[in-house]
């Protein structure tokens, strides 16, 4: 159980700085707000429905796997 909840906030960890950059290299000069983990909270969410190639590509962007 401990090493499941390192390795998933290790993800978010992860997806957090990978989604910061990326929005903060398309806004440059301006001020950035955002919620990683509410996004990667949501996503994971998301991930329940998903199948096949699209639920392989929401792992791959959250840093997890299935």
């Amino acid at each position: 159980m401990a090493s499941s909840l390192s390795s998933t906030a290790t993800s978010f960890e992860h997806f957090g700085h990978k989604l910061y950059s990326t929005v903060s290299k398309n806004n440059k000069d301006q001020n950035v707000f955002l919620s990683p983990a509410s996004i990667a909270l949501a996503m994971s969410m998301c991930t329940v429905g998903a199948r096949k190639e699209t639920l392989d590509q929401m792992l791959h962007a959250l840093d997890a796997s299935s």
